[in-house]
């Protein structure tokens, strides 16, 4: 879930132990709930949020766009093609691409703070 407040905006996601085969699952919710509040706000603010993001992400948002549905409406590339990387390449490519949507939308007036709770399932290490 996200908190929006004027001075931030607080995203929040919660690792189950039962979902450690999804080591992502926490920051895809925090990021789909954010980005479903972003589309229920008025248009003006949505348009504006939508072209920071694209004039950042450019093609990049087809594969963070795939790992994260909620993130499809923030995207202008087609998001169904197959983005073929795989291990190391993939989670490099995921932390950019990642870093480069969430550096779109925070600014010094409204920054993001994404809090992850119970990191002890992210994953069964």
């Amino acid at each position: 879930q996200s908190l929006s407040t004027d001075n931030a905006t607080f995203l929040w996601g919660k690792f189950e132990p039962f979902q450690q085969m999804e080591p992502l699952s926490a920051i895809i919710a925090a990021f789909t709930n954010f980005c479903q509040e972003m589309t229920a706000q008025n248009k003006e603010s949505f348009r504006e949020t939508r072209a920071a993001v694209q004039e950042v992400v450019h093609s990049s948002g087809a594969f963070l766009g795939n790992l994260i549905p909620g993130l499809r409406n923030f995207m202008d590339a087609p998001l169904n093609e197959a983005v073929m990387v795989d291990g190391m390449e993939a989670q490099n490519r995921f932390k950019f691409v990642l870093r480069l949507f969430v550096r779109a939308m925070d600014t010094a007036a409204k920054p993001i703070v994404l809090y992850l709770d119970d990191l002890q399932w992210a994953d069964p290490a």
